[in-house]
């Protein structure tokens, strides 16, 4: 039988290859709709050049004449469009496929951290709907962040592309030239949408485990924050690692993070009192959770580990005590994302970088 935490580790895992596949066919539908949109531009430049060959040279205006501009950018929509359509149905069956396997997955994580039953008990878990979860999600619903977020894609995207093809135009450039600029414009857009199926995605599995534990209040007393602790954690979730929550703290940070929260039960000898049995001699795992915080296994970390990831000037200050490590993270609120959490910066601590830069180097060198 696994460990608590390899159990952990690998439905996290399990979550990530599913959505990283799913990934990859966004990728390849984008790159699908690229090459629509360049054999428009291509063929604007054909005939670019045929009017250069004829001894004409095109101005600024020509590619907004005969509706060239307009063509394109209707084409350009027409295309992210599509895109984003099929990356919310993509994304979509992700989140439900999420939410069913973590509900069973908080089920067995909850019961593992409790411990074995002991002779004679039996404890009911209760089993939340699955399509309660979907619907507080806001799959498939015009007001979930993923509905907005996909159909401002096609939108800005548009208007990106129109800005670079604008910008072309003015500086001379032919269409060939100007082809890799909306490329730049448009992957911008790519770039988001993978964000916003990495962040939809694992925001399902986490409401599903939290309304999971919700439901089952009389095991689960409340959530601990559980971070990768690796090199790609940031700041803000190094911080938070290890930190105990009631279940009504809705769990919030920031895009793509890849933290999850684990429950944190009650000891086999708080529920035995709860219905005046004693079960102060069961083994129990669950109410004597010695897991580390963040900041020790921060500490275990080399100094250029530690570096790597707080940045030199951040890590400088950490180091010499001028900020105390749970303050490496704050709260944050975005009009897409909700509430949230973000790694703090030197200003919001009121230090100066370049006075923390210039002692970092001094440590270094003395060294």
């Amino acid at each position: 039988m696994p460990s608590i935490q390899d159990f952990i580790e690998e439905f996290n895992r399990q979550i990530l290859r599913q959505e990283r596949k799913a990934a990859s066919e966004m990728v390849r539908v984008y790159a699908e709709a690229w090459k629509r949109i360049k054999r428009r531009i291509l063929a604007l430049n054909a005939e670019y050049e045929r009017m250069v060959a004829d001894g004409i040279k095109p101005g600024p205006g020509w590619v907004y004449q005969s509706q060239r501009a307009s063509e394109l950018r209707a084409q350009i929509s027409k295309e992210l469009n599509t895109f984003s359509a099929f990356t919310e149905g993509k994304v979509t069956k992700l989140q439900k496929k999420a939410i069913e396997e973590s509900l069973a997955y908080s089920e067995k994580l909850a019961l593992m951290t409790l411990g074995p039953e002991p002779p004679g008990v039996r404890l009911g878990w209760v089993k939340v709907s699955s399509q309660a979860i979907i619907n507080l999600v806001g799959a498939n619903q015009a007001s979930s962040p993923l509905y907005r977020l996909l159909r401002k894609i096609a939108v800005e995207g548009a208007e990106a592309a129109q800005d670079a093809l604008v910008q072309g135009v003015i500086l001379g450039h032919n269409p060939r030239k100007i082809a890799p600029m909306i490329r730049d414009a448009l992957s911008i857009q790519l770039d988001r949408a993978l964000k916003i199926s990495r962040t939809e995605v694992l925001r399902a599995h986490r409401e599903a485990s939290q309304q999971s534990y919700k439901a089952n209040d009389n095991i689960v007393k409340g959530w601990k924050w559980h971070s990768a602790a690796d090199d790609r954690t940031c700041p803000s979730c190094w911080a938070m690692h290890g930190t105990e929550h009631p279940n009504e703290e809705k769990f919030s940070s920031h895009p793509n993070c890849r933290c999850t929260p684990v429950p944190l039960t009650y000891s086999w000898a708080e529920i035995g009192a709860r219905y005046g049995v004693d079960l102060s001699e069961v083994d129990d795992i669950g109410g004597a959770d010695t897991s580390k915080t963040g900041e020790e296994l921060f500490r275990n970390l080399s100094p250029v580990e530690q570096q790597q990831i707080l940045g030199k000037s951040l890590w400088q200050a950490w180091s010499e005590g001028k900020v105390e490590f749970d303050r490496l993270s704050v709260r944050t609120y975005s009009a897409d994302w909700g509430e949230g959490k973000r790694a703090v910066t030197l200003k919001e601590l009121g230090l100066n970088a370049r006075e923390l830069l210039e002692a970092f180097r001094k440590t270094i060198e003395e060294k």
